[in-house]
This record gives structure tokens, C-alpha cells and sequence, in this order.
């Protein structure tokens, strides 16, 4: 059995047999999370991302890059033996530039071509146990739980910092991004919730890395001779524009309203004209405005959701969703013949929705 399920730590050249089980059971692993239905399909933004992490590599690298982006406010990323890297839209909403997200994917390149999921086992528990839906992701998925959640150990954790910034300087970007990326994610990560059940949400992880490479770049030259060095592709922001947009929606869902304001802010700047944001400011402040505390805070907050529900209505008349949203927003005050209208007119325009049912009930409840 390989070294990771024997829960051994050996710094052993892996054998032949441990290599081949370690890529059979990966590709098991990697299939059921495929399979998941929480994937943020957007091949555009897969193959930047490929090729980015592929750049960080080195020409001797073998194992092909396959990059997935999960739909998961979770700042993380991980890599499985095979070569499939998952990157959560959570981690690209936090990060300021090209260079902050390279700091990361260097890490995980460093993980994959040293073998690390071969040559350690897992740590023991640092912490409390993480909450339980981070659990329901490691059972039965045993590599994903390491790489994810506990990492390989503090040694090989440390050579993942110290080689991953050898290989962002080696592929032209500015080290000194790297401190501050985990410095983004430590600034963000808010109260201890289940985001700290991965292995980039977790506090003491993230001190050691912002003190590894702190400590990385004291050794080497004066900041001065990484002026040269980049922050990246100008267009990082509009390649994870729709990433960041839509976690921002998963931000709001789960009541962390000020971060998903935040997000959805930075991502209408750069498409002022996009419904389907509009449409998520409407859920932020209709959410708001259920669960205000104070009964004069709830009616400016009504407002602002039926105005920006009905500016996606404006920017895109055949969009559906603003008018089942408003219609949830005129129920939830009692509006019951506008709420009837936008209900009817959501139908209209999707008369096969997934949730035509649900809506055609409500309709019959308004009528009574």
C-alpha cells in the first residue's frame, strides 16, 4: 500500500508499483470530483490557468497540466498526482494580480514533480478536526484530503515555499507577490468557519508560509534586483472577472455579505453593463433585508434589491432570472399582484425552467 494510505512519513525514492497505484487511484479520485457538479465551466479561463501553471514548471516536467476551477468560496488550490490542479473560485476572488495566484500554482507544481503526495504521509491533526463539509469532500478521497486539507508535512511544505519561489523568479514574476498573497488570504479569512478546513484558509498554515517566504526573500538579493520581475498579465482581472463574480454569489448565499459586496463591487467595474451582477446586488440586498435585525432597516434595503433586479431587467430584457427574483422579493414583502406579474412573466420567458414548478406554486398560493 502506498506510503500516503499507510500514514507512514519516508523521504524513499518512490518504486514503480507506488507510482502506478498512486496515478490509478488519483484518476479515481479525480473522476468523482469531476462528478461533483460544482465545476465553474469556462475552457477560457481553464487554459490560462494551464498555461500559467505550466510556465512555472520546468522543461523537464513531464506530467501534463489539467486544470479544473471549482465553484467553492474556500480560498484553495490543489494538486493530485495525475495532474489535475482545482482551483477555487475563492482563491481567485482574493488575490490582487498574476503574480499573487503564480506564488500559489508554483507550490503545487512543486508538490506534483517532487512526488510529495508519494514521499509523505499525512501530518496529524493540527487543529480541531475541519467542519463537516469539508469532511464529506475527504471521504473516501483520500489524496484530495491531504493535498487540500492537512498538506505534506512542515519539510516538504517548506521546500514547496523555498523551490516555488525559485521557479517564479525562473518564469518572471516578482517574488515579493508571494508574501503578500498569503498575507491577502490571512487578511480575508474573516472568523474561523469552515473555509479554515483547507489547507490555504488556515491561519497557522498561512503564517508559516508568509514567514518562509519572508524569510526566502531576505536571503537572496536586495529588493532592488527584483524590479525587473512582473506582477503579470495586465488582464488578470478580466480573466477571472466571471470567477470572481460568481463567488461573490457564493459569498452572499452563505451570509457573508460584506465580502460578497466587496467582490461583486470589483467585478462590475470592469463590466459595468452586466445583468446577471445586477441580479446578484438584487440577492445581496433582498437577503439583507431578510434578515435585518432592526425593522427600519429593511425597506431602503427592499428598494435596492427591486432597483437592481430591475436594472437587469433593462440591460437584458430576455434574461429570465431577474423576474423570478423579483417575484420572490414582492412575495417576501406581500406585494402579491406585482409579485404575480414577475412570477408569470418569469414563465413566459421559461416556460421549461427547472423550477417552473416550484414558481407555478407559488402562483397558486398568490391566488388565493
Amino acid at each position: 500500500m502506498i506510503c500516503l494510505l499507510a500514514g507512514c512519513a519516508s523521504t524513499a525514492i518512490p518504486s514503480e508499483i507506488e507510482e502506478r497505484t498512486l496515478r490509478v487511484q488519483s484518476a479515481g479520485e479525480e473522476e468523482r470530483l469531476l462528478r461533483t457538479g460544482r465545476i465553474h465551466d469556462e475552457p477560457s479561463l481553464d487554459e490560462y490557468l494551464a498555461g500559467l501553471t505550466t510556465g512555472l514548471m520546468a522543461a523537464e516536467d513531464a506530467t501534463p497540466i489539467r486544470v479544473t476551477v471549482f465553484r467553492d468560496a474556500a480560498p484553495n488550490a490543489f494538486a493530485l498526482p495525475n495532474g489535475r490542479l482545482f482551483i477555487h473560485t475563492g482563491l481567485l476572488a482574493r488575490l490582487d494580480n498574476e503574480a499573487q495566484l503564480a506564488a500559489i500554482l508554483a507550490r503545487e507544481t512543486v508538490h506534483l514533480t517532487r512526488q510529495h503526495a508519494l514521499r509523505a504521509g499525512r501530518d496529524a491533526p493540527e487543529t480541531t478536526p475541519p467542519p463537516a463539509s469539508t469532511l464529506l469532500l475527504a471521504q473516501g478521497l483520500p489524496l484530495t484530503y491531504t493535498a487540500a486539507v492537512t498538506g505534506y508535512g512542515r519539510d516538504l511544505e517548506r521546500e514547496a515555499d523555498a523551490e516555488g519561489l525559485a521557479r517564479m523568479v525562473r518564469a518572471g514574476y516578482d517574488p515579493r507577490e508571494a508574501p503578500r498573497a498569503f498575507e491577502r488570504l490571512r487578511q480575508e479569512s474573516g472568523p474561523p468557519t469552515r473555509l479554515e478546513g483547507f489547507y490555504l484558509g488556515n491561519r497557522a498554515r498561512l503564517d508559516e508560509r508568509i514567514a518562509g517566504t519572508r524569510e526566502w526573500l531576505r536571503a537572496r538579493s536586495p529588493d532592488a534586483s527584483f524590479e525587473a520581475l512582473t506582477k503579470g498579465n495586465e488582464d488578470y482581472a478580466l480573466r477571472t472577472r466571471l470567477a470572481l463574480r460568481e463567488n461573490a454569489a457564493l459569498e452572499i448565499r452563505a451570509g457573508r455579505f460584506g465580502l460578497g459586496r466587496s467582490q461583486l463591487d470589483r467585478a462590475l467595474a470592469l463590466t459595468p453593463g452586466d445583468p446577471v451582477a445586477h441580479l446578484y446586488y438584487g440577492d445581496l440586498h433582498r437577503l439583507e433585508a431578510q434578515r435585518a435585525r432592526r425593522p427600519e432597516d429593511r425597506p431602503p434595503l427592499v428598494q435596492q434589491a427591486r432597483e437592481a433586479y430591475e436594472r437587469a431587467i433593462a440591460l437584458d430584457p430576455a434574461f429570465p432570472d431577474p423576474l423570478r427574483q423579483l417575484g420572490y422579493l414582492y412575495y417576501q414583502t406581500q406585494d402579491n399582484a406585482r409579485a404575480r406579474e414577475a412570477f408569470e412573466r418569469y414563465l413566459a420567458l421559461r416556460p421549461d425552467a427547472p423550477d417552473a414548478r416550484r414558481v407555478k406554486e407559488y402562483l397558486i398560493e398568490l391566488e388565493r
